[in-house]
C-alpha cells in the first residue's frame, strides 16, 4: 500500500482575505483613534459646548462598535470653507459640503480616513481642527 500525502497550498484568495482583514482592523483603529484624540482635546470640548463645530448625528456610528471612516464635521453657517482651508493648508485633501447637498444651516466638511493614515497624521489633523476652533472660541 502506497503512502498518500496531502499538500495544503494556501490560495491567493486566502492571502488577500488576510490582508483585507488586517486593513479593515487598521481602519477601525484609525477611526477610533481619531475620535478619541478629538473628543479628549480640551479645545474640542469647549468648541463643541459653544456649538462652533460638531460631528453630525448618525454619521459616526454604524451598528455595533465600528465607527464610520467618513466623518461629517458640521460647522456654523458660513464656516465650512474656513475649516476646509485650514485643513488644506496643513496638506490634507478636503472639501466643504454646502447647500443644496445639505440643509443651509448644516454646512460641513467631510473627513475621510483610511487604513494608511498614520497616528501622526491623525494627531496632526486633530491639532489643525483644534487650532481652527481655538480662533473661534469666545
Amino acid at each position: 500500500m502506497a503512502t498518500r500525502y496531502v499538500v495544503i497550498v494556501p490560495s491567493c484568495e486566502d492571502e488577500r482575505l488576510t490582508i483585507g482583514t488586517k486593513r479593515r482592523h487598521k481602519l477601525e483603529r484609525n477611526v477610533q483613534l481619531f475620535h478619541r484624540l478629538l473628543q479628549e482635546h480640551p479645545t474640542w470640548q469647549e468648541g463643541s459646548k459653544q456649538d462652533i463645530l460638531s460631528i453630525a448625528d448618525g454619521a459616526t456610528r454604524l451598528s455595533g462598535p465600528f465607527y464610520c471612516p467618513i466623518i461629517a464635521m458640521v460647522t456654523r453657517p458660513g464656516e465650512s470653507d474656513n475649516l476646509a482651508d485650514a485643513i488644506r493648508g496643513a496638506g490634507y485633501s478636503i472639501n466643504p459640503v454646502k447647500y443644496p447637498l445639505v440643509p443651509k444651516n448644516l454646512e460641513r466638511v467631510r473627513i475621510m480616513l483610511h487604513a494608511d493614515n498614520t497616528d501622526g497624521q491623525l494627531l496632526d489633523l486633530v491639532q489643525v481642527i483644534a487650532g481652527w476652533l481655538k480662533e473661534r472660541i469666545e
